[in-house]
């Protein structure tokens, strides 16, 4: 009997400590009906809780990880969650992908939106900038921090040349071309929605800026506003700027760059880089991090 009962309080404490790193494949026993086996059965449930919300954080951006983490731990408060940070917000959007989703089965859409999706996630992440956000076949992008502008301009540029060069399994091989617009200044960083869903999002001027910078920009170059430019002007010899009215705003000077004109301007600093890996469909968006659900 006492056997018995030391190995399945080992089997329990194996599985506490499996849990505890995070393998949520461990299931215990469940033999008989006394307290020993109360406890395997609610630790099995304990562990299908954890595996849900393993799974359900993956649709969830890392830095809004960081901030629920802070908040259960103290570290913020939720009146203080309001943020106004200086950075730089970069908008990609793949060419011509409306018309290709209505040339391709479901499938085949969501399978490009991830290839693309992907790549640019990694660029994103080694060049130190997070993705805030997937737009279907977009991301919106946040760079702060030391060196934001370089950082953010190399990524931009790194994100044209890999899609000019990625093969596409979807489209037989095809690769891909996409637009990008940035611009830096102050913008909110905080938490918008109701009670029953929330998210953490970057808002202001800036962000609508670098939107329609994104949407002006051609098929091989970066578009970059005048305050974003003024801190990477001399390593950008070839840069082309002009007045333009953009929807909803003013005429600013803009500036815009070959891809292929930025390479070696800048160096890539060591980041930690994003994990890729197969999404599959059915609807999900992202790579391993963070991916998304989306209807119609």
């Amino acid at each position: 009997l006492a056997g018995r009962l030391r190995r399945r309080l080992r089997g329990g404490v194996g599985g506490m400590r499996a849990l505890r790193e995070e393998d949520e494949s461990i299931v215990l026993e469940v033999k008989g009906r006394d307290e020993l086996a109360e406890v395997a059965s609610a630790f099995n449930e304990l562990s299908q809780s954890v595996h849900e919300r393993a799974e359900l954080a993956r649709y969830v951006p890392i830095h809004a990880r960081q901030y629920v983490k802070d908040m259960v731990a103290g570290r913020v408060r939720r009146h203080d969650e309001q943020q106004r940070i200086t950075a730089v917000i970069m908008f990609t959007d793949v060419r011509g992908f409306t018309k290709l989703s209505e040339a391709l089965a479901p499938e085949d859409v969501i399978a490009v939106a991830n290839t693309v999706l992907d790549e640019q996630s990694a660029i994103i992440g080694r060049h130190g900038g997070r993705v805030d956000k997937f737009l279907g076949d977009g991301i919106l992008a946040v760079f702060d921090g030391s060196r934001q502008a370089e950082r953010a301009v190399a990524a931009a540029s790194e994100s044209q040349l890999r899609a000019s060069t990625l093969k596409v399994p979807a489209l037989g091989g095809a690769t891909l071309s996409i637009g990008v617009g940035m611009t830096l200044g102050e913008v909110i960083v905080g938490t918008i929605g109701n009670d029953t869903f929330q998210e953490r999002a970057v808002l202001g001027a800036q962000v609508n800026l670098a939107s329609r910078l994104c949407a002006y920009s051609k098929d091989i170059e970066v578009v970059v506003s005048g305050a974003l430019f003024e801190l990477v002007r001399g390593r950008l010899p070839d840069a082309k700027g002009r007045l333009v009215t953009l929807k909803g705003i003013d005429q600013i000077n803009v500036y815009s760059v070959a891809s292929g004109s930025m390479v070696g301007a800048f160096e890539p600093r060591a980041q930690a880089q994003l994990s890729s890996s197969d999404t599959g469909t059915n609807g999900i968006f992202g790579n391993s991090n963070v991916v998304e659900m989306r209807l119609g």
